[in-house]
């Protein structure tokens, strides 16, 4: 059983294993950050609320949370991906051991690690006890928001708790993605998109979301005296980036690219930015890329590997309301 310190992980494990922390007798809330290499805010957020806990009461944890590095060769070469997309490959359905599971290259061998790992902490912790939150970033500015692996109502409710808007669907687009794996394997929760790669705002973000989560979950609960000011904060840090309650949304269209069609974003969109239909928002070598309906785009491409283009959402209720994420 995990005592109620920070662990230091031995040498071997120290590269994916960021801290194991708390006692498996409550819930589990698993963090993973860096499964693209080029994101980094998500360490930067994880290792301040870890600074901060160091200096709290910790046998007021009344559970676990453990925090996974990801794709840890691309992370080294400040890349997105070294032989393919690692947030592509995760599969939907049990997994055979990691040692039948062939390691054909860079990203398949982070990913049979981390299968081993996740499959061991489900088996440590009981259905209804396990939680988790996916840190990402993106190449286009952007509000913080979530992105749930289901519409499970279950999850749905849960996400409301936070107050950031919410998309549902991309897991179904995109297929294998590391938050769609941990929902088939009983956990809940979702990625978090926290803002654009190098702003310093984005690790803010992600840091008040785990405050809240560590609270919400009951890993280390406020009623227990457990999470310091910086939790009670959190909330109003994540008030600021969406005026009136936070919404939801589904995917509409995905403009897929093979990586050969030469494409490139006008400048200036950014996530929910809101676009009209047959608007022109980007080129390649056949000319003009117009969006096929009216909605918000989501995840517009401005860096150099991905494999979409862009994604088109829409609400069903009211138009978005929003205000221009803040540099916090």
């Amino acid at each position: 059983m995990s005592s109620n310190k920070l662990l230091e992980p031995n040498p071997v494990e120290q590269d994916r294993v960021i801290a194991d922390l708390g006692s498996r007798d409550g819930p589990v809330l698993v963090v993973t950050c860096l499964i693209h290499g080029n994101e980094p805010a998500g360490e930067h957020a994880v290792r301040r609320v870890l600074a901060r806990l160091e200096q709290s009461d910790l046998s007021a944890f009344e559970g676990r949370l453990v925090i996974l590095r990801g794709n840890r060769g691309a992370a080294a070469r400040d890349l997105r991906f070294i032989d393919r997309d690692l947030n592509r490959i995760f599969p939907t359905e049990l997994v055979p051991p990691a040692k039948e599971v062939s390691s054909r290259d860079a990203e398949y061998s982070e990913r049979n690690d981390l299968l081993a790992r996740i499959e061991t902490l489900a088996d440590e912790h009981p259905e209804g006890k396990r939680y988790f939150v996916d840190f990402h970033t993106t190449s286009s500015e952007t509000l913080p928001y979530l992105s749930l692996p289901s519409a499970d109502d279950n999850l749905r409710q849960f996400a409301s708790r936070f107050p950031l808007h919410r998309v549902v669907g991309f897991a179904d687009e995109v297929g294998g993605s590391i938050d769609r794996f941990f929902y088939e394997r009983g956990f809940l929760g979702f990625a978090c998109e926290g803002g654009q790669h190098e702003r310093t705002g984005s690790a803010t973000s992600m840091e008040a979301l785990l405050w809240m989560m560590l609270s919400a979950t009951g890993v280390f609960p406020e009623s227990n005296g457990g999470t310091p000011d910086e939790a009670k904060e959190a909330r109003a840090t994540l008030d600021r980036y969406v005026v009136g309650d936070p919404h939801e949304f589904e995917i509409i269209y995905r403009h897929r690219l093979t990586g050969q069609e030469g494409f490139r974003m006008n400048p200036g969109y950014a996530n929910f930015h809101r676009v009209a239909d047959k608007e022109v928002i980007a080129r390649d070598k056949k000319g003009d890329i117009r969006v096929p309906h009216e909605g918000y785009l989501l995840m517009p491409l401005y860096q150099a590997a991905g494999n979409d283009g862009f994604f088109l959402v829409r609400r069903s209720s009211s138009p978005l309301e929003e205000r221009e994420a803040l540099e916090v």
